[in-house]
């Protein structure tokens, strides 16, 4: 019954997805209810109460059917009473305080199951905040707050539950992320993985740098970090170790690479789509200002791995594992790529919303498969139920990040209304007074604990709402004129949060992406976990460039932007050769005071520093390669004797 249920469900919510994509989205209200009553009911379903069978498990099925249509039935109301709720903005009757509360208890229930007691205490704290935050004296302390008030700014309000997360959700994040499973399920992300096994397959470490390469070019598509590394991960990390590959490197060099996915173009993680909403900004401008930092994130993991590879002499892929080019580009691989990205390509030409050039590029896929697959009347009904199942199967997975966006509506809800923002980013700018510098390091550390044990959506939100604010203030006193009016301030701050919350998924002590690789590994996490830190410490320093260069947001002119471009480019190859132990000058420590020396020139923000760094950091690069050449011939000749 739960997954005949499940079925039904999820195949509401591909149709609802599709068919809202193809033809605009209802009436604000409507469209977010009916996409959370599709979610509650496939949470319910797909997320049991207790992971092992209990007794009494009639009582346990009863209270979730009771509480999921009692659930159901609040947002039909909202649904049945849309026009006098945005017309009237009304006044909170007995109903709607239940109603408010049976959702709150639902979100917050789902949200226990889905990931977890840590996510699910911080909006319980931020409710109880509300509840009582009046008794507190001082600053942190507002002014009282009654049950009929907050039911009435949570659920007859569109600002509350029913806030532009969930309309993101909605709207935005369930077909970006149909589009990278089908992308998948047509044989398209696989031509793409075969791809990075023959490009980087046949050089030193080639087998981690297939394992990048692919993590990027499915982490480009899916905007999931544990998500990658359970799907690319499963294949890379025992071919890793198969090739004698320390089992901690191989788990860190996936965890790492997958979680660059979150941060690559063109689908960012859902954070991404809240960022755009925030700013009041396009998505293509958010994926456009994340291009250039995803390179360098990506360049400094392949450059650390090809050094570590040289200097520790990591194997390269056999020729019976690196896929042929006769095997990779077949028609059936390639015409997903060509008519999926061709036709999502072709409505962004066109001037097409984001949501509906996403569209095309689904039906392209299903329109690829079809060609593919369907050779007579039995055929294509084999691949339309082949289809059909694999739409049920890409709209359970868009469940998590619903119930995430409704969990993360609610929180920020909570806290633009009990003023915690405001004062937070008060009392931080008093702290770090006129220092800009000073609060980027203040909110990059919050933004790393607070981020500790949440997925990415949620610690991007609740550190963004409370951060953003004062770091947004202090970078705009900074920049010049011309960049405050581009927006880069705000931009550039929400990049800053956004690749910090990534992080929390490699930083220990609570880092899922790492606990996925270690578990496939069968490695310790907190070996693996010190190996992705030390693979990803360029992502960890990366988000300062945002504030030293504004040129990082691919915003103001082609000279900030190079600027930006050749400083990044310097601070890749000083800490990717830091980090790999590279050996240039004979001496670790004297090639680390040079590296070091060489980041800090390049930090000046002075175009001739900057690229003065440029040119020393490939420097120190070329002359570490033509010492190892040297040593490696002097190898040679005494083998040879």
């Amino acid at each position: 019954m739960r997954e005949k249920l499940s079925n039904i469900a999820g195949g509401a919510l591909a149709f609802f997805v599709l068919y809202t994509s193809a033809f605009g989205a209802f009436e604000g209200l409507i469209q977010r209810a009916v996409f959370l009553i599709l979610v509650i009911i496939l949470g319910f379903t797909m997320y049991p109460m207790f992971k092992t069978p209990v007794r009494h498990g009639w009582a346990v099925a009863a209270f979730e059917a009771v509480l999921g249509v009692c659930s159901v039935l609040a947002c039909v109301r909202v649904i049945m009473n849309y026009e006098h709720i945005i017309l009237n903005l009304p006044a909170a009757e007995p109903l709607d305080i239940a109603c408010t509360a049976i959702l709150l208890l639902t979100i917050l229930e789902l949200c226990r199951r889905t990931v977890g007691w840590i996510f699910t205490s911080i909006i319980i704290a931020a409710l109880a905040y509300t509840c009582f935050g009046h008794l507190i004296s001082g600053p942190f302390g507002h002014r009282e707050y009654d049950f009929a008030f907050i039911a009435e700014f949570l659920y007859l309000n569109d600002l509350g539950i029913w806030g532009s997360m969930l309309a993101v959700g909605a709207a935005q994040v369930a077909i970006f992320i149909t589009f990278g499973s089908m992308l998948l399920y047509t044989g398209g992300g696989q031509c793409l993985i075969d791809f990075a096994s023959l490009v980087g397959g046949k050089s030193p470490g080639g087998a981690a740098k297939m394992a990048t390469v692919s993590s990027a070019v499915f982490g480009m598509m899916s905007g999931n970090a544990v998500g990658n590394v359970a799907t690319t991960g499963n294949v890379t990390i025992p071919l890793m170790i198969r090739l004698k590959y320390p089992p901690a490197l191989a788990g860190a060099v996936e965890a790492v690479a997958s979680t660059g996915g979150q941060l690559t173009p063109p689908i960012l993680g859902a954070a991404a789509f809240v960022m755009a909403e925030t700013l009041g900004v396009s998505y293509w401008q958010i994926a456009k200002a994340a291009m250039l930092p995803a390179i360098l994130f990506y360049l400094a993991i392949y450059m650390t791995v090809h050094i570590l590879a040289v200097r520790t002499g990591l194997a390269m892929l056999t020729p019976e594992e690196t896929p042929k080019i006769s095997e990779i580009f077949t028609f059936k691989r390639v015409l997903p790529l060509l008519l999926g990205i061709g036709l999502l390509v072709f409505g962004v030409l066109r001037g097409n919303s984001i949501v509906y050039c996403v569209f095309l590029g689904v039906m392209g896929l299903i329109l690829a498969y079809l060609i593919s697959n369907v050779r007579d009347a039995a055929s294509f009904k084999d691949a339309l139920i082949h289809l059909g199942i694999s739409l049920v199967q890409t709209a359970k997975g868009v469940v998590l990040v619903g119930i995430l966006l409704a969990g993360a509506q609610i929180l920020v809800a909570l806290i633009n209304q009990t003023g915690l923002a405001v004062t937070a980013s008060t009392m931080i700018l008093g702290a770090a007074g006129d220092n800009l510098y000073l609060m980027a390091v203040i909110t990059a550390i919050i933004c790393l604990i607070m981020g500790m044990g949440l997925p990415t959506l949620p610690a991007y939100v609740l550190v963004a709402a409370i951060m953003c604010p004062a770091l947004g203030a202090a970078l705009k006193d900074a920049l010049p004129g011309e960049f405050i009016t581009l927006g880069v301030h705000g931009i550039a701050t929400h990049m800053f949060v956004f690749f910090y919350a990534c992080l929390s998924s490699i930083t220990p002590p609570v880092c899922a992406a790492v606990f996925v690789a270690s578990g496939i590994s069968k490695e310790s996490w907190l070996k693996t976990a010190y190996e992705a830190v030390r693979l990803g410490t360029v992502t960890y320093i990366l988000p300062f460039m945002f504030i030293f260069y504004p040129g990082m947001t691919w915003l103001g002119g082609w000279e900030a932007i190079a600027l930006a471009a050749a400083s990044g480019l310097s601070l890749v190859i000083c800490v990717s050769h830091i980090m790999a132990g590279a050996n240039v000058t004979g001496s670790r420590i004297a090639d680390a005071v040079i590296f070091l020396g060489i980041i800090y020139l390049g930090l000046l923000t002075s175009p001739l520093a900057t690229y003065a760094s440029l040119a020393l950091a490939i420097g120190m690069g070329m002359l570490g390669k033509f010492r190892y050449a040297r040593a490696k011939r002097k190898l040679s000749a005494v083998t040879s004797n």
